[in-house]
């Protein structure tokens, strides 16, 4: 995390270096975590492009920090969601479809096996989709982002004590639905 903070004091000072390199590492992670908002590209991409145009514009007023990809989750979260309230678009997380990687030995116990793990994607699918936008959201950031919860209360702006009680009751409702 010392070259992020490296990297941030140099963007600070107007290194258009530094600005390329952070919207290099992170602007496909932040296209992608949009698209967890809302499936328009184009509001993904416009609020990706508003958040660098908002940093580059005030960056000599930005705060200090030693982890870019947090700071910027922070900021773009705040972003998007501005942008879809304004458009009356809001909508709660998606959740990514996921599968594990098996090994089969025929093709009958391979089609077995897929269609189960489909089965079980799609009932799990369900059970998000019935919890509430903000439990969706936290666990989107806890177990696909793979964030801290010192990391989720920031994004969020949270206590601690409650994003580890969102994400507990979460998964309390999804093991009683599962």
């Amino acid at each position: 995390m010392a070259d992020d903070k490296k990297l941030w004091m140099k963007f600070k000072q107007g290194n258009n270096s530094a600005l390329s390199t952070i919207y290099n590492q992170h602007a496909d992670f932040l296209y992608h975590f949009g698209l967890k908002f809302t499936s328009d590209e184009a509001i993904v991409l416009d609020a990706i492009h508003d958040l660098f145009l908002t940093l580059i514009k005030s960056r000599e007023n930005l705060g200090n920090t030693d982890n870019i990809r947090l700071y910027l989750l922070k900021a773009f979260r705040r972003q998007i969601l501005k942008m879809l309230k304004g458009a009356g678009r809001y909508s709660s997380i998606d959740t990514a479809n996921s599968s594990s990687d098996e090994i089969s030995f025929s093709i009958e116990e391979e089609i077995l096996e897929r269609e189960t793990i489909e089965a079980r994607n799609e009932s799990l699918y369900k059970a998000v989709r019935s919890l509430k936008s903000r439990q969706q959201e936290i666990l989107y950031y806890k177990f696909t982002c793979g964030l801290k919860y010192e990391e989720i209360c920031e994004i969020m702006d949270v206590p601690y004590d409650t994003a580890r009680q969102l994400v507990s009751r979460a998964i309390q409702i999804l093991r009683k639905k599962l």
